[in-house]
């Protein structure tokens, strides 16, 4: 579908499917960045539908958002999740797979996105440590795990420029 400033989405709401808008001069390994990217929504989506992740009456207040961890901007803490679910995913993908691009175009260069990433995980504790001073839980436990796991995976991250 035609966008002047979107490359692409999934939702919730169409379970599986995922709209695309890649520029015609984009090489195979962006298009498959953003192809993993959109089906770890999608992941996060049925995990989503199994296991409750978010208090949705608190996340969306704009004094609970946190920064994103691939668009470098606040957000409201679903979107930061799921944000910093994808950016481990795509650096996983180029540390196994793709290698690290030197000029990206989907995603910010591999070293940006880790320290993006770095940052947006010590955002979003942030807003989860002062609601918690509060007696808010804003994020269920298995979105606490699903955090926990990037966390940990991030800690022994090493980017190699292969």
């Amino acid at each position: 579908m035609p966008s002047t400033n979107a490359r692409g989405g999934s939702t919730s709401a169409a379970l599986g499917v995922i709209w695309e808008n890649p520029k015609l001069h984009y090489p195979i390994n962006d298009v498959v960045e953003f192809l993993v990217h959109e089906m770890t929504h999608h992941t996060m989506f049925m995990d989503e539908l199994c296991h409750e992740h978010y208090d949705y009456n608190l996340i969306l207040s704009k004094s609970n958002w946190a920064s994103s961890a691939i668009l470098n901007v606040p957000r409201p803490l679903d979107k930061v999740l799921h944000s910093i679910v994808v950016g481990l995913e795509i650096l996983q993908f180029r540390c196994k797979f793709l290698g690290h691009p030197v000029i990206p175009n989907v995603h910010p260069p591999s070293d940006c996105l880790l320290s993006q990433l770095k940052l947006s995980l010590i955002s979003i504790r942030e807003v989860i440590d002062r609601e918690k001073l509060k007696g808010n839980s804003l994020l269920k436990p298995r979105a606490m795990e699903i955090l926990n796991n990037v966390q940990s995976n991030i800690d022994v991250m090493k980017l190699s420029s292969s």
